[in-house]
This record gives structure tokens, sequence and C-alpha cells, in this order.
């Protein structure tokens, strides 16, 4: 009864062993056959031989041994709600303005609320939109500046604002000016003709002519004056170079 105790666990020992011995002996034969395929990531040996496998985020080239990064922005069912962008060997979800990531399912974006804080930089009435908001005014009398956020009553809507000429619209104010060759008096209203209506372009042509005119007379001095000198020298050398006639003596007087 002893020795067959013995037998039998004698023959599960060696059946435990060989199985062992068989499982690591075919780890190694697959490692062996892997490191030959040439695989870039995993590999694996099927019953056909081994197989190349990539990680997440990679997907095999046409010839099964490379990976390459898989562009999961490009495929058909986008679990971006809003923008995805690709990176290598993964991906990532962002949203438009005006909203902002879900904590829970990243991929979701929720519409934000910008009222809630400082009443979105709104003067009077801020209203809520999705991805957006607005801002408005309580006194009708009033509409919007020009930066969507604070409310101004526009005085030169009303009669120019008084200004008899330029009126000019400020937040919470305005002004008047006048138009070229005018100027504001006193009241800050009303506006008075300048004592010289001359434009500067006008100066410039008066002052213009005025130096043509003057270059003008000058060269007709000078070319005057040269001819004067001119003739004056002439005269001189024609009248020094003239003989004296001789005086007659008597004897050649014919009687």
């Amino acid at each position: 009864m002893a020795d067959t105790i013995i037998h039998r666990r004698m023959g599960l020992s060696a059946i435990v062993t060989f199985l062992v011995l068989s499982q690591f002996t075919g780890i190694v034969q697959s490692q062996t056959a892997c490191d030959s395929y040439g695989c870039e990531q995993g590999c694996t040996v099927g019953a056909s031989g081994p197989e190349c496998s990539c990680d997440n985020g990679y997907v095999l080239d046409d010839y099964g041994l490379n990976c390459h990064d898989k562009d999961e922005c490009e495929e058909s069912v986008n679990v971006c709600t809003h923008i995805c962008t690709n990176s290598i060997g993964s991906f990532g979800c962002s949203c438009f303005e005006g909203y902002t990531r879900n904590q829970i399912l990243v991929f979701l974006c929720n519409d934000v609320d910008e009222c809630v804080i400082n009443n979105g930089g709104c003067e009077d009435v801020c209203t809520n939109s999705e991805g957006s908001y607005n801002c408005s005014c309580i006194n009708s009398t009033y509409t919007l500046w020009s930066d969507g956020h604070q409310c101004d009553i526009n005085e030169c809507a009303d009669d120019n604002g008084g200004c008899e000429q330029v009126c000019t619209n400020t937040l919470g104010d305005f002004n008047c000016s006048c138009e070229d060759g005018y100027y504001l008096t006193n009241d800050n209203k009303t506006c008075q003709e300048s004592p010289t209506t001359e434009t500067s372009l006008d100066k410039q042509k008066d002052l213009s002519t005025e130096v043509t005119v003057s270059i003008v007379i000058g060269v007709v001095v000078l070319v005057t004056a040269a001819v004067v000198i001119t003739l004056t020298v002439i005269y001189c050398v024609k009248k020094s170079t003239v003989s004296p006639a001789k005086p007659h003596s008597r004897n050649d007087v014919t009687p």
C-alpha cells in the first residue's frame, strides 16, 4: 500500500515537472521565434506562427511588422463632442469658448454660465445662453457701449448734443468740436470762423509762388547786368584799338 502511494506521488511529480518544462520550453521557443520575426512592439506565437501587435493608440502598417500612430480624431466615431486633438499614441478632447470639460466624462463639454461670476462683467443685466452670454441695459434710453458691457446714453442723438457742428459721444459724457477753419468758443458748443481761413496747402502754394517770382526776378537782374557789362567791355576794347588820324602838313595842301 505504501509503495503504491509512493509510486502515485512520483508519477504526479513527474507529470507536473513535464508540464512545467513543456510550458517553459514553449515560452522559450515563442520568445526565440518573436525575436527573429522583427515585430516593433508586441509579438505572440499562434497556430500559424508569430504575429505582431501594437500598443494602444497604434496600428500595424501594411507589412504587419511596424506600428504607427493611430489618429483617433479621423475615425468615423469621434468620441470628442467639440475639439479632438491627436497626439503620438493618444489623443485629447477640448471645448469651444463658453464651455468647459465634464469632470467625469472628459469627452463631453458643459456650458459655462458666465453670469454667475461678477455678473459676466455686465453693468446692468447679464443673460446666459448656450456657449455664450449677452449684456443689456435696464433703462431703455441707454444703449450698450462699444465694449458690449457698459451702458451709456448717446447725448449726440438728441439735437446733436447742442453742438453747433461736430458732436462726439463718450462713455458717460460727450464733447463738441468744430470743422476746419473754425474754433470752439467759450460756451464749448458754438463755433466761430478763424481769423484766417487759409489752409496750409494754400499757404504753401502762395509761398511757392513768391519764391518762384523772386528767383525769376533775380535771374533777369543777373542776365541784364551781364549784358550791360559785356557791352561796356566790347565798347572799351573797340575804342582802344582805333588809330588816331594823322595831321595834315602845309606842304601837302594844293594851292
